[in-house]
């Protein structure tokens, strides 16, 4: 069984929101799985008084961002595949700067869906997922996280990962089963 790790939405949390900086409205170069040769900066992004004062573990609404815990726990978990950046949180209303996040690149894209068992329509000729998606564990390989090639926004991780992440308490951190996915 394959999962999805997402930032969990639905949480009634007080989280925070963020704005990125125009010079990283491109996240295409974050879901396509390729290295990332240099970022040139550690990455600014602010938030004010507007929207929750805590930080989720995982943010991946645009760039993803995972906590310098979370980041630590895959890492013990042997994850391998990923690059990391530094990110620095700018709170406007203060000045206040946290860099407790970084912002994380991972490094494979898998053709591995089933989709003769998936909920999907065509879109542009390719595939758009709009409920359960079936994973093709033969078509996986090795890697514990990965991307999907059609929906490379989706983060998948295996069902080993999963149980040792849910045994954590992360925030605003969702992981959800593929084949629960419900279009949302």
């Amino acid at each position: 069984m394959f999962y999805f790790l997402r930032q969990n939405l639905f949480e009634p949390l007080n989280v925070i929101e963020y704005s990125l900086p125009e010079s990283e409205k491109d996240i295409s170069i974050w879901l396509r799985g390729l290295e990332i040769q240099r970022i040139a900066n550690p990455m600014v992004i602010t938030f004010g008084v507007n929207g929750g004062s805590e930080f989720a573990d995982f943010f991946d609404v645009s760039v993803p961002l995972m906590s310098s815990r979370l980041i630590e726990k895959l890492e013990n978990l042997d994850v391998k595949n990923f690059q990391k950046f530094d990110v620095h949180f700018h709170k406007t209303s203060t000045g206040e700067i946290f860099n407790s996040h970084k912002s994380v690149n991972f490094l494979s894209v898998n053709d591995c869906v089933d989709l003769k068992n998936s909920e999907h329509r065509l879109r542009f000729g390719k595939p758009y997922f709009t409920g359960k998606i079936t994973i093709d564990a033969d078509k996986v390989g090795s890697q514990d996280v990965f991307r999907l090639k059609y929906g490379p926004s989706f983060l998948v991780i295996t069902q080993k990962l999963a149980q040792e992440l849910m045994k954590c308490n992360y925030k605003a951190l969702l992981i959800q089963p593929t084949e629960k996915y419900s279009g949302v």
